[in-house]
């Protein structure tokens, strides 16, 4: 602190040494402020906050001690420098003054040098604390600044520098053509591999995400981590989609190499959406929302999508739709169609396969692969899955008034549906009004194999109570995904499913005819039923009838279709009113 900056307030009332005082400091390049006695001065230093207080100690109505006990009880005044003037040099009085804080005598009378050396001893001190608090400030504001813009174990920065990065950026872009990247990272499997791992060691795989991450940008582009298993990144150099491209397949190289983590080896998979300033959005905000939603789209066969306004439209229609589905339950849009299945030997309907359709007011009949996926998501699935079966129960009812002997109809059980606790008695329940207790076999529930391979002893308690109620039980879609021996041998299944996929040209593909024939043997070994679906020519319904396939199922019979088109279709097949079927299947007895 300088002379000229520092204020000094002199508070002494003998009104010549006050003035004395005064007229010195003055020369010397202070700013003075005088009181003559201690209220005014206490009054005066808590209005002005001066940088030093001269203070005599005694006088009238408010001495000097009283003075410095006032200004030490404040906040804002009890750190000012307090000398105190005196006639009086006793040991006991300076103990006195310094109790209460004082930081300096001058005894009177006192010279100009003695004065003035205490004043800039006392100054000179202040400035060596300020300097010394400032220091300490600006390095804690260093460390927080630290803190709040950077990640602690990997040091990069994170979404508070971002907006500063992009306006750099952008501020670089020479033409509208020239586009800045931005990418939008999810690291897969991030927090179940972490949970195994020790503090330093989750640290090291961190910097190692970091390093292969850094080791495919350049200089001008900037890494951000969102939070714990997201990344950011600001992709300046490449200046086209190509160009962009091209950088993503680099990041998707380095980072699908193993991972080494001390004694542990993993593989983490990621993926990216990526969103184009100035084509996709001109605001940081949006460019990050649609890079996060483009990464909500990649599929599992590529590893990163770019924002396209298709996507969001779809995802907008899916919101639309998923409210639809509520009031679709409440006011009946569902409806359920009936495809029939036809033995492999006599060519007889021997049942049908039941098929959930949406009759949409505005949008019309829509399909199952619209709104199925979105039903089971939301969870809709249950209730709409139990709709299904309870029409099924007052369709069976119909047809047993009109005449039919029972026809094995066979629903699809979702997996949110297994899981519902007490599944065999709300069965019962659908099946008890409409007296089909009575009717063995008529009812086929078809289980998807993710509802078994999880727990494969409750799945067969699950099972075991369904087949108590002379439930038919069949797996459907054998063959794809994960596919296993175990749940045919120790599950109370009744029928297998081939799924399409292996039934279509199999005449003409040796591998799916193999497959099929393998499928085929090993069910009957096992008393078990076979259903092919997707049957769609001739040549698959003969190929399939040689190899004793139990019944047969797709659009070479019929397609899905209502109830009553269904009934009088079953009609006409029995009573042979629709020849070119028998021509079309000679070998069938029809």
């Amino acid at each position: 602190m300088n002379q000229v900056d520092a204020t000094i307030l002199v508070i002494e009332d003998d009104e010549s040494i006050r003035e004395n005082i005064a007229e010195m400091l003055t020369d010397e390049g202070f700013a003075v402020l005088v009181a003559e006695n201690g209220i005014s001065g206490l009054k005066i230093a808590q209005e002005n906050h001066p940088n030093l207080i001269l203070c005599d100690i005694m006088m009238p109505q408010l001495d000097g001690y009283g003075v410095l006990t006032a200004l030490r009880k404040k906040p804002d005044t009890e750190l000012i420098p307090f000398i105190f003037l005196t006639a009086r040099a006793d040991r006991t009085d300076q103990r006195t003054g310094m109790k209460l804080g004082a930081d300096d005598y001058v005894t009177k009378p006192f010279s100009r040098g003695d004065l003035l050396e205490a004043i800039s001893t006392r100054l000179a001190k202040v400035n060596s604390q300020e300097q010394y608090i400032d220091g300490k400030v600006a390095r804690e504001r260093e460390k927080l600044e630290q803190i709040y813009h950077y990640d602690p174990d990997s040091g990069l920065p994170n979404r508070f520098l971002l907006r500063q990065k992009f306006n750099e950026t952008v501020a670089t872009r020479n033409t509208s053509e020239e586009l800045v990247g931005i990418l939008s990272l999810q690291i897969l499997q991030l927090r179940q591999v972490e949970m195994v791992l020790s503090p330093k060691e989750r640290q090291e795989l961190i910097l190692e995400l970091t390093r292969r991450l850094r080791s495919q940008l350049g200089e001008e582009d900037a890494l951000f981590l969102m939070n714990h298993d997201r990344y950011l990144i600001i992709a300046n150099i490449p200046k086209t989609r190509a160009e962009i491209q091209s950088l993503l397949e680099l990041i998707l190289e380095v980072m699908a190499k193993p991972i080494q983590i001390g004694t542990f080896r993993a593989r983490l998979s990621m993926l990216m959406g990526i969103s184009c300033f100035p084509e996709d959005d001109v605001c940081l905000e949006g460019l990050v929302e649609k890079a996060d939603f483009a990464a909500s789209q990649v599929s599992q066969e590529i590893a990163y999508e770019f924002y396209s306004s298709h996507h969001r439209e779809q995802n907008l229609e899916q919101l639309v739709l998923e409210d639809d589905l509520s009031q679709a339950l409440e006011e009946s849009w569902f409806q359920v169609f009936y495809q029939p299945k036809i033995d492999g030997n006599t060519g007889a309907i021997v049942g049908a396969e039941a098929l959930v359709r949406c009759q949409h007011p505005q949008k019309g009949l829509l399909p199952p692969a619209k709104f199925i996926p979105i039903a089971e998501a939301t969870g809709l699935i249950v209730p709409i899955g139990f709709k299904v079966l309870e029409r099924v129960c007052q369709d069976q009812k119909r047809w047993n008034n009109l005449g039919l002997p029972p026809l094995k109809i066979a629903v699809n059980l979702s997996p949110l549906q297994f899981r519902q606790a007490n599944l065999a008695q709300t069965i019962a329940n659908l099946l008890s009004p409409h007296g089909l207790m009575v009717l063995p076999n008529f009812l086929e529930l078809e289980i998807t194999k993710s509802c078994l391979i999880a727990n494969i002893p409750r799945a067969c308690e699950i099972l075991t109570s369904l087949a108590n109620l002379g439930i038919t039980l069949a797996i459907d879609d054998f063959g794809t995904g994960y596919s296993s021996l175990e749940y045919l041998q120790a599950l109370p299944v009744n029928v297998v499913k081939i799924d399409q996929c292996f039934v279509r040209g199999l005449d003409t593909n040796p591998k799916n005819g193999s497959i099929v024939k393998s499928v085929i043997q090993l069910c009957h070994e096992l008393n078990l039923r076979v259903v092919a679906e997707g049957v769609e020519t001739v040549a698959e319904a003969r190929f399939l009838q040689n190899l004793s396939c139990d019944e047969l199922q797709g659009y070479l019979f019929s397609r899905p279709v209502p109830e009553r088109e269904f009934y009088q279709f079953y009609l006409d097949w029995t009573a042979s009113e629709v020849p070119e079927l028998s021509q079309l299947l000679p070998d069938f007895v029809v």
